[in-house]
């Protein structure tokens, strides 16, 4: 197979492989080498729910077998598909031993995405993860959304994320962090200066994880896309986030859904609003703001032009989606 490959222009690698990519699963070809690897501009690992200790053997010597080319392109780890009921906690039990495999063999430095969404990653699992992280120079996209990391978990992940300065996409939606988690994951989250997507939702945040998360998100400049729905922030915690959204000059999508803000909590954050001029997409849908604080949601929207999707009612059922209907909207909270 390797002379074969010598003889193939790049062109005809090209159509063979049409999105320049290797993806590596269960079935791996034994003929991947070096003549290979020269045409490939990233490696996929896909691993599904079947994954057994058997298949891991055979991904150790994957592994072991790419370390040893000196160009290595860029690699992505993500499930192939879906799992049933106990397919994370299988997964799970071999998280540990896979991220230490991936680590001794030096991928970390190649690693670019990392897909371990709907896992049961316990303490150890989270520990390997973050020592992993440590060396992933590279990494622009971290999902961890619905793994169970738990507020001890993301304590760990929190301290190695700061060493991923291209990290662009973070998800750490569904894990119960609370108020104690986020505190401690805002620190590295400032760090992250190229993040343009952040996903915090449904984690019991209340009032201090948003003051928290408040006073380092403005250092994200090309933040994009940021999801806070079903957490408890209350009007208080809109406060802080009021202040905060002034310097979001680059949002698009906000997400504030079911959060107990209250007319108070609208009210609060409708100032904040003045700064996101390229805002495309807001909800606070599910939030018990009745007139008052409609009002002054859609006052504080006079700047984003560009708006297209606006969610204030229950179950997000009050939409407003052309944008010629906003001026008047506007025309009534300012009478």
């Amino acid at each position: 197979m390797g002379e074969i490959m010598q003889q193939l222009p790049a062109t005809l690698i090209g159509r063979i492989f049409p999105e320049d990519r290797i993806v590596i699963g269960l079935r791996v070809c034994r003929w991947l080498r070096e003549d290979l690897m020269n045409h490939a501009q990233s490696i996929v690992f896909k691993f599904s729910a079947d994954f057994s200790q058997k298949h891991h053997v055979t991904a150790k010597r994957i592994c072991e077998d790419l370390t040893r080319f000196p160009h290595l392109p860029p690699v992505s780890i993500m499930p192939s598909e879906r799992f049933d009921q106990q397919g994370p906690q299988r997964l799970g039990d071999l998280l540990v031993a896979g991220m230490e495999q991936a680590r001794s063999c030096g991928l970390g430095a190649s690693l670019q995405l990392l897909d371990l969404s709907r896992l049961s990653i316990n303490q150890a699992g989270a520990q390997q993860i973050a020592l992993v992280l440590q060396e992933c120079k590279s990494l622009t996209s971290l999902n961890l959304h619905e793994s169970s990391v738990g507020e001890e978990g993301i304590e760990r992940i929190a301290t190695a994320l700061a060493k991923c300065p291209l990290l662009s996409v973070l998800d750490l939606g569904h894990n119960n962090l609370g108020d104690e988690g986020l505190t401690g994951l805002a620190r590295s989250i400032g760090e992250c200066k190229a993040l343009t997507h952040l996903d915090l939702s449904q984690n019991e945040i209340g009032c201090k994880g948003a003051g928290s998360l408040s006073e380092v998100l403005f250092e994200c400049t090309s933040l994009a896309y940021l999801d806070l729905h079903q957490n408890k922030i209350g009007g208080e915690g809109a406060r802080s986030l009021g202040g905060m959204l002034t310097e979001c000059t680059a949002l698009t999508l906000l997400n504030l859904a079911a959060n107990q803000l209250g007319d108070a909590g609208a009210e609060r954050l409708a100032g904040g609003f003045f700064g996101c001029s390229a805002l495309l997409e807001l909800d606070v849908s599910d939030n018990g703001i009745g007139g008052r604080g409609a009002l002054a949601v859609v006052g504080g929207l006079r700047n984003c032009t560009q708006l297209r999707v606006l969610k204030l009612g229950g179950g997000g059922g009050d939409e407003l989606r052309d944008r010629d209907r906003m001026p008047r909207a506007r025309a009534r909270a300012g009478s």
